[in-house]
């Protein structure tokens, strides 16, 4: 692909990607996320949200939060659900990066 071709392509993505990884800054001050390198006290390290992944480590039974087995999201999608998919595809790879990249899974 040329450059030209290349830089066409990426700027039609622009607005797939802004949409699909933008975090409304509400959810920062609802979650307790620090989004700098200091919290209001001048402490903390960099946090921060992301619709990317998700780690699920424990869950609530009867009021109570306790470990689970864990499960990993990868832009809403069960990580063992897009290796079964990929193990049948001929561009999984490719199909996964294209999910990184652009926030959707391709057609």
């Amino acid at each position: 692909m040329d450059q030209n071709k290349l830089s066409v392509y990426a700027q039609s993505k622009q607005e797939t990607c802004i949409a699909n990884d933008k975090i409304p800054k509400s959810l920062y001050e609802k979650y307790g996320v620090n989004c700098g390198l200091r919290d209001k006290n001048g402490k903390g390290v960099l946090t921060g949200l992301t619709r990317i992944s998700k780690i699920v480590s424990f869950k609530d039974q009867d009021g109570k939060k306790v470990p689970c087995d864990g499960e990993l999201w990868y832009r809403g999608y069960n990580i063992y659900t897009l290796i079964r998919s990929i193990s049948k595809e001929a561009y999984g790879f490719e199909k996964i990066a294209y999910l990184l990249l652009f926030g959707e899974y391709p057609d």
